[in-house]
């Protein structure tokens, strides 16, 4: 039997629905989902499966659709979210004018209204970026495998800041991997729920992850797209720092080193225009995607097919610290002056 009951803060006490598959809280409300709960919008029929993601203001349920027998993503939110809704719907809908599997983000498919909830389908992706991290630990990525990844990301902003949007929610747990197994190392960006037009920003305000937020935004200065730039070289940073320290490494040809070497400093250099304090002089998506670390220009002069070859080659293997103290850290070393005045 299929239910789906909303139960008011303070009222039925919850053990009564702990027979329910699914409990969760939105709005101070604790909704309760059975398996095989099922959802309608004017067309189609969806029976929910499983939630896949929860955040403050909605909720992800991996669903079965019922006319085309796929597995979708459908978004849940309240329609007491109306307004943060329809501006999603908005950078989605000129987001519609882009192949979303060339320029890396979701494919939206429709919104609908089921009871007093908004509804959005989405494609079915498989993992966060940051679980596909955990999943690979001890190893870690390495810096051919890095790239890709950062690629296409910057193809995804360089779109978002041709529109004149930022998305202000980067982080990894919104970029998710197409099909780790299938489809190795594809990304898209997701959740633009927070997204907006630049012009539309208003200083001061919050916005950004607190680990992944740029000194302008802090500081309550004007921002533009270049936030999103900032996130991306945190989330840089955040990927490397996985990388602590070599263990049982295959010996390796001196050319293989020297390209390592190289490949590392071009990343360093990169990630050090990413992270530019001056929101002015901070890289930007398409320059990014001319960098010689992205084109790989700084191989031309070497013998690099075995280590391009290789994605194998340089992974390491330790415990890692937490991204955000990497970020920190690494802040303190490249900008010590202004970190200082920060938190004078």
């Amino acid at each position: 039997m299929c239910e789906f009951v909303v139960v008011e803060k303070n009222q039925e006490p919850l053990s009564k629905f702990y027979h329910l598959t699914l409990v969760f809280k939105m709005d101070d409300n604790y909704h309760c989902i059975a398996t095989g709960t099922e959802i309608f919008s004017s067309s189609s029929r969806y029976i929910i499966e499983d939630v896949i993601g929860k955040g403050a203001f909605a909720l992800v349920a991996r669903c079965h659709k019922s006319d085309t027998k796929k597995a979708v993503a459908v978004k849940i939110m309240k329609n007491t979210h109306m307004q943060q809704a329809l501006a999603e719907e908005a950078v989605l809908t000129e987001l519609k004018a882009f192949d979303p599997d060339r320029f890396n983000f979701i494919r939206w498919e429709t919104s609908f209204s089921f009871r007093d909830l908004l509804c959005q389908e989405f494609e079915l992706l498989d993992c966060s970026l940051r679980k596909f991290m955990m999943m690979r630990q001890p190893s870690t990525l390495s810096l051919t495998e890095i790239r890709p990844i950062l690629q296409q990301l910057a193809t995804a902003l360089n779109v978002l800041k041709s529109l004149g949007i930022s998305h202000t929610d980067l982080h990894p747990e919104n970029i998710m991997l197409v099909n780790h197994v299938q489809l190795p190392l594809k990304v898209k960006i997701i959740d633009f729920g927070l997204s907006g037009h630049t012009s539309q920003l208003q200083q001061g305000t919050y916005k950004q992850p607190r680990w992944y937020r740029a000194p302008e935004t802090i500081l309550g200065l004007p921002c533009d797209e270049a936030i999103d730039m900032w996130s991306l070289g945190c989330i840089a940073y955040d990927i490397l720092s996985f990388v602590t320290q070599t263990h049982g490494q295959l010996p390796e040809s001196t050319g293989c080193i020297l390209n390592r070497k190289a490949d590392l400093e071009c990343f360093v250099a990169l990630v050090k225009q990413m992270l530019e304090v001056d929101s002015s002089k901070r890289i930007k998506p398409c320059q990014m995607l001319e960098h010689p670390f992205i084109t790989l220009g700084h191989w031309r002069s070497l013998n690099s097919s075995n280590y391009v070859r290789s994605t194998d080659l340089g992974r390491r293997q330790g415990t890692p610290w937490t991204g955000h103290q990497n970020t920190f850290i690494y802040l303190l070393i490249i900008y010590p002056n202004t970190i200082h005045n920060i938190y004078k």
